[in-house]
């Protein structure tokens, strides 16, 4: 199975992925920034969708940090 990362600082949008995709995808959840990058360098996941605005790091600097 696969897995995806949701990274999002508001709970009903990661809830709303797990939801969705949960039945098909591994679902890991981060709620801010840097549990965004740890979880993404600890887990690997095949897909990532990372919110721009979020707490500690936003989406552009997880992405620089991946």
């Amino acid at each position: 199975m696969k897995t995806i990362l949701i990274a999002d600082d508001n709970p009903v949008s990661r809830e709303l992925v797990v939801e969705a995709l949960g039945d098909e995808w591994i679902v890991i959840e981060a709620a801010d920034g840097a549990s965004a990058v740890a979880s993404f360098l600890g887990d690997r996941p095949d897909l990532a969708l990372i919110d721009i605005q979020m707490p500690n790091l936003d989406g552009f600097a997880v992405m620089q940090e991946i």
